[in-house]
């Protein structure tokens, strides 16, 4: 009995493994570096399906994708937020547009995992 239990145990372990493998290859991460307003910062976006999970936990939908880039949107407030991942060169692009206040443009080199 005992080892009808150890056996069930191991697999099930196991299962759990290949599973969390699966479940890590399959995340695509950038971090990406920038200067903003004189200081060095970092952003890291976490894919999750169709949209992306910002280091500071703002969810940002894909709009686009093609071999090429990644196009993502946002809102706060009044104010969309724009954001293009170049997967070939490995760099971002965002701006934040509220037709009266828009933000400077943002880009950085990114490590893409």
């Amino acid at each position: 009995m005992h080892t009808i239990i150890k056996i069930a145990v191991v697999s099930v372990l196991a299962l759990f493994a290949i599973v969390g493998v699966v479940s890590i290859s399959n995340a695509e991460t950038w971090s990406c570096s920038y200067v903003w307003r004189g200081e060095a910062e970092i952003t890291v976006l976490k894919r999750s399906g169709n949209t992306f999970i910002e280091s500071n936990g703002v969810e940002t939908n894909i709009i686009f994708e093609n071999d090429n880039i990644i196009h993502l949107y946002n809102t706060y407030g009044f104010t969309y937020f724009a954001q293009v991942l170049n997967k070939k060169e490995k760099s971002f692009s965002l701006v934040g547009i509220d037709g009266e206040n828009d933000t400077d443009i943002i880009t950085g080199k990114c490590v893409v995992n």
